[in-house]
């Protein structure tokens, strides 16, 4: 009996988690497990929540969904003006090379208009005197008179010559300046139309800026309602439990009639191994089985602990609800995992070496919160 109490301190310690975890409920939740009717309403109560939240959950959905497209066709939109602005931007460019292009032919003709003015202005300063000479010589009868007179001709030939070509020259100026002009307009016209397009593109950024908000927070709200619409769910998976608990009869009123956990053969441990040297009937049952039996639930119940503990090997502990658990040690292997509902005789694993029994077997307990009681006065009479 010495050499078991640590490891039945260990066990105590951990059934007492398990019951303080079970006292945590809140009173009106304690009353609901506790009333069928109670528990029905607050189940079709949690229902219609949560047909609620999947209706608002796929209303989200499909509104992020449509976000989603409108996004997209915005950012069809914002390429088709993006690859527009970059073509009236070359479109300017061209005109800016042509304006500049017309701008040196009209520099060099203006160049050549003062060329041929200055041109102009010697002919007058060369004629004029020919031509006061030759009305002099008309005057005086000077024999020379008429080889004046032709060179004055060949002079006023050649200065409407140039009085030609300046007028040419100047119907050039006249046309290029027209270009100039229909140039500079047509620039004008493409700098707005590019102007005008990036600011549809700015438009369009600040519009896809807040479609970008919406989705965030339509996906954040969806986000956290189906958070809560799990956390309904999970709420009506455990009353419904509950419920078919209470269906079966609780735990209390089976006493006397809860089948065996195991096919074996009940034994008294001797005490010499001193780990679980207990009486059967006051702190368990132990039984001699085939290696790999099968050891099943003896109630419905909710497995509140499947792993190792220490001094028991592999462990299965069931809570039954009120308080009431019971624990299957030595199992070789875990069929079953904690937070998971089991059935009355579902199996939770299977058995393994159980040194008490000197082979294969389980040791059975069954617990009201902190304390062992009988199983004998529980358990259905072995066969």
């Amino acid at each position: 009996m010495t050499g078991s109490t640590p490891y039945r301190a260990v066990l105590a310690a951990t059934v007492l988690t398990l019951c303080l975890v079970a006292q945590a409920s809140p009173a009106s939740a304690r009353k609901a497990a506790r009333d069928p009717y109670a528990l029905r309403q607050s189940i079709s109560i949690e229902t219609q929540r949560a047909e609620e939240g999947r209706s608002r959950v796929e209303t989200l959905t499909d509104r992020e969904r449509e976000l989603h497209g409108d996004l997209a066709g915005i950012e069809d939109s914002l390429g088709s003006l993006r690859d527009d602005i970059r073509d009236r931007e070359n479109r300017l460019a061209q005109l800016d090379r042509k304006l500049e292009q017309t701008r040196q032919r009209r520099e060099a003709l203006e160049h050549r208009q003062d060329r041929t003015r200055d041109t102009l202005r010697g002919l007058v300063a060369a004629l004029w005197p020919l031509r006061v000479q030759a009305m002099q010589g008309r005057t005086n009868a000077d024999p020379d008179w008429a080889a004046t007179d032709r060179h004055f001709a060949w002079g006023a030939s050649v200065y409407d010559d140039v009085r030609r070509t300046l007028a040419e020259l100047a119907e050039r100026d006249r046309e290029l300046q027209a270009v100039l002009a229909e140039q500079e307009r047509l620039r004008a016209e493409a700098e707005k139309s590019v102007d005008d397009i990036n600011a549809a593109k700015d438009r369009l950024l600040a519009k896809r800026i807040d479609f970008v908000r919406s989705i965030r927070e339509v996906r954040a709200e969806r986000m956290n309602e189906e958070q809560a619409l799990s956390q309904i769910i999970a709420a009506i998976d455990q009353m419904n439990y509950r419920l078919k608990t209470m269906s079966g009869g609780t735990f209390k009123t089976r006493k006397g009639s809860l089948p065996q956990p195991v096919a074996g053969k009940r034994f008294r441990p001797d005490g010499s191994g001193g780990r679980l040297a207990a009486a059967p009937g006051r702190n368990g049952a132990s039984y001699h089985t085939v290696n790999g039996a099968p050891v099943n639930a003896v109630f419905a119940g909710r497995v509140a602990h499947s792993d190792i503990l220490r001094g028991f090997g592999r462990v299965v502990i069931v809570s039954h609800g009120n308080q009431y658990y019971t624990l299957y040690a030595f199992l070789s292997e875990c069929s079953v995992s904690a937070g998971q509902d089991v059935a009355e005789g579902q199996t939770l694993g299977w058995t393994g070496p159980y040194p008490a029994a000197g082979g294969s077997g389980l040791y059975f307990e069954l617990r009201f919160g902190q304390k062992a009681i009988n199983p004998d006065e529980w358990l259905t009479a072995p066969r």
